[in-house]
């Protein structure tokens, strides 16, 4: 009995998991849909945004909504925009939105497949609390719309083509993934490092320069009209942290995780530890070859 349950979850029948649990999440999708009220927590803000934007406005100091003022890359606004000139309500943005979230979990169970990941543990991509909540699938997709479903999707779909060996196509969807929200730029250190060790630097400065003229490409009108603004709204966000909306750091706090005095470490973390991390990669990677 052990070794036929063995044999049912391992990476062989991953594939036929991957079927059925993608079945059983789009259901749950479409029931998520009919019976859980849309929660405006960003909407209306986009809307107004991108509604500025698409009446000529692009200089990103002046592009605010109920919520605050812009903090999301041009991407960003060109996605939303074009949901707004197709003139999509709620109710049809949610449909694009569960759409987008099926596609990501199928990327997702494919990266897991090519990775010879058991089939078992595919379950793990559907039945997490955290896949389910505010800031992920399919809650943060299709009950607010929120713009990390485009990235995150764009995020795993570059991970996929890097594993096909499509490297600068993979980079060029990270790029645009970044284009959308700044959330993926955490991912910088290990796409580039993984770029080097896959091709040298003959193969990863011109996947760079081509990922870097597609944010410049999505950007041109806001770079033409204030550079400074849009990159400092874009890729700096002006807004404060709210203890409320927080994932990994709701067990601090509020009054201890929101200070300044918190904010500058956490900024200043990632770019001086990535470094160490990636000279400590690259050694063992040159050790083990």
């Amino acid at each position: 009995m052990w070794d036929f349950l063995r044999e049912i979850g391992s990476a062989r029948y991953a594939l036929w998991w991957a079927i059925g649990l993608w079945a059983c999440d789009a259901f749950l999708t479409i029931l998520i849909i009919r019976r859980v009220p849309f929660t405006d927590v960003d909407w209306e803000t986009y809307m107004v945004q991108v509604d500025a934007v698409l009446h000529g406005q692009f200089d990103y100091a002046q592009l605010r909504g109920p919520t605050g003022p812009i903090a999301y890359p041009a991407g960003f606004c060109w996605l939303y925009g074009l949901l707004r000139l197709s003139g999509a309500a709620v109710a049809q943005a949610q449909v694009v939105f569960a759409g987008l979230y099926m596609a990501t979990l199928a990327v997702v169970f494919q990266i897991y497949r090519q990775a010879g990941a058991p089939g078992w543990l595919l379950i793990l991509c559907v039945l997490s609390k955290r896949v389910h909540s505010i800031s992920h699938r399919p809650g943060g997709f299709v009950l607010r719309c929120f713009n990390d479903a485009a990235a995150q999707f764009l995020a795993y779909a570059a991970l996929l083509l890097f594993l096909h060996r499509r490297r600068c196509l993979s980079l060029l969807a990270y790029s645009a993934a970044v284009s959308v929200k700044m959330q993926p730029l955490l991912f910088c250190p290990a796409v580039g490092l993984s770029l080097v060790l896959a091709g040298g630097w003959s193969l990863a400065l011109p996947c760079v320069l081509a990922a870097l003229a597609l944010q410049a490409a999505v950007a041109a009108p806001f770079l033409l009209v204030g550079p400074g603004a849009y990159l400092r709204h874009a890729f700096g966000g002006p807004g404060d942290l709210q203890h409320a909306w927080s994932v990994n750091w709701r067990a601090v706090p509020e009054d201890r995780s929101i200070p300044a005095r918190w904010i500058r470490p956490r900024a200043d973390g990632h770019p001086r530890g990535s470094p160490a991390l990636v000279r400590t990669f690259a050694m063992d990677t040159r050790g083990a070859a």
